[in-house]
């Protein structure tokens, strides 16, 4: 008579992990928006405890929101558990003119305690009047109200140079809250 033990072991430790893998979501062109071409705007929520990824395959703009679409009442891309990355693999992410009411972080909004939001490898990563010039009462483009926020391996943040434009062009934009 053989044993199913080892059987079992095998199966529980092959399981196991793929629990704790974040989601991941593949992002390219086709994920861009313009909110006066395109009617409404739908909000990426994620919401999975082993974190959420979002991969880029090519460059993403998201403008204009809502435009001529119904106001958005979260941020563009909204998380309410996990780690959240946005992983550009050498593409461009851009939010530009980006209304989202009285929410923190317009773009991009991480309400996850002690966890961390991350964007890394971007050629480049924009938030233009994001909230936009008409929400006087916007919460900057990115909230992670209580977890940590970290660009890295930023081809924008090259150079001084680029980098103090990029800040003089955000920082009357409330970038971070």
């Amino acid at each position: 008579m053989k044993s199913s033990f080892p059987k079992f072991v095998f199966s529980t430790f092959a399981i196991f992990p793929l629990s704790m893998i974040a989601t991941e979501t593949v992002l390219d062109s086709s994920a861009s928006f313009d909110g006066n071409k395109n009617g409404n705007f739908s909000v990426r929520e994620s919401q999975e405890d082993a974190g959420t990824t979002y991969l880029f395959k090519g460059n993403v703009t998201l403008e204009n929101i809502p435009g001529t679409g119904t106001a958005i009442t979260k941020s563009c891309f909204n998380n309410t558990k996990g780690d959240l990355t946005f992983t550009g693999n050498g593409n461009s992410l851009l939010f530009q003119t980006v209304d989202a009411g009285t929410v923190a972080g317009a773009a991009v909004n991480s309400s996850v305690v002690d966890k961390s939001t991350t964007f890394i490898g971007f050629s480049s990563l924009s938030f233009i009047a994001s909230p936009g010039s008409s929400i006087t009462t916007g919460k900057g483009a990115v909230s992670c109200s209580t977890g940590s926020l970290s660009l890295t391996k930023m081809s924008v943040c090259s150079s001084a140079k680029t980098f103090q434009r990029i800040m003089a062009v955000l920082s009357p934009q409330k970038l971070f809250h």
